[in-house]
């Protein structure tokens, strides 16, 4: 089926991330070409994304026992309705229960920056609310990925941990959307422990679905399945990877081993190292 219009402007969107990704790694100071990046997809997200509530840079949140949070590089904040307790041009300080969605953005994507965005989603979980269905959820965006089928896994391995509360999704650009199954088929909102880790396979449609996905988290869901119509063939066609239970179940006892049958060709497909990783298992 022909691209649709909507699919065209995300590609061409992408594409300008592509281009800020690779002109900003010729800055020497990391931190600064860092930056720049966190700067670009926010700034991006902010006009693509409904404006219900404002994406704000540099957030720290607090709950009302004075717990703070790392700083969030962007958070989506409900500040009609709730105060900000501390502002300047660097820096927002905001109560937990304002926030909707926090972001948090990395240059490269590997083992490393998998664990980080566990840590976070943990760390924001240990003083959100009570309930859990009203926790804002962590969401991250990374430009490149040099083993998207080790990053799958490692993924997972950090979902099987206990004492990890799980983000949202996490976008890379390009390549696929790392993300949790509902028993029912949709994309959990909140994820727990009978959600399926996957990576859906949205190749150059990764910012279109990452938009779609984001706009179910903040509007009333009639909006969300209209504007998911607007490209409707690639919500129904989308290919997903997932690790099957009995499979998972293993990598609860034996991670180290399994983990080596995804390290090896990077052009093989992750269907590939995964039979071979099941076969080790016979």
């Amino acid at each position: 089926m022909a691209t649709t219009k909507s699919q065209e402007w995300a590609r061409n969107l992408s594409k300008r991330l592509e281009n800020s990704y690779d002109s900003s790694a010729l800055i020497e100071h990391k931190v600064t070409s860092g930056n720049n990046r966190e700067t670009q997809i926010l700034d991006i997200l902010r006009v693509i994304l409904p404006k219900k509530y404002p994406l704000l840079n540099n957030v720290v949140i607090i709950n009302s026992q004075d717990n703070e949070t790392i700083k969030f590089d962007g958070a989506i904040v409900d500040d009609q309705n709730w105060p900000r307790l501390f502002a300047d041009e660097n820096l927002i300080v905001a109560p937990i229960e304002s926030i909707k969605i926090v972001f948090e953005i990395k240059s490269n994507f590997g083992k490393t920056e998998v664990d980080k965005i566990y840590q976070e989603a943990q760390n924001l979980s240990g003083k959100a609310r009570a309930k859990k269905e009203n926790q804002p959820k962590v969401v991250g965006f990374c430009y490149k990925c040099s083993n998207i089928k080790l990053a799958y896994f490692d993924f997972v391995s950090n979902y099987l941990n206990p004492s990890n509360d799980h983000p949202s999704l996490i976008c890379i650009l390009n390549v696929g959307i790392l993300c949790f199954l509902q028993k029912d088929g949709s994309i959990s909102k909140a994820p727990n422990s009978e959600s399926l880790p996957i990576l859906l396979e949205t190749n150059e449609d990764s910012l279109l679905v990452f938009m779609y996905l984001l706009t179910e988290y903040l509007c009333e869901g009639q909006i969300a399945s209209t504007i998911r119509r607007y490209s409707s063939h690639i919500y129904k066609e989308m290919p997903y990877f997932g690790f099957e239970d009995f499979f998972i179940n293993e990598l609860k006892s034996n991670p180290g081993k399994l983990r080596d049958f995804f390290k090896g060709d990077l052009d093989a497909d992750i269907r590939n190292s995964y039979q071979l990783a099941k076969n080790s298992l016979q």
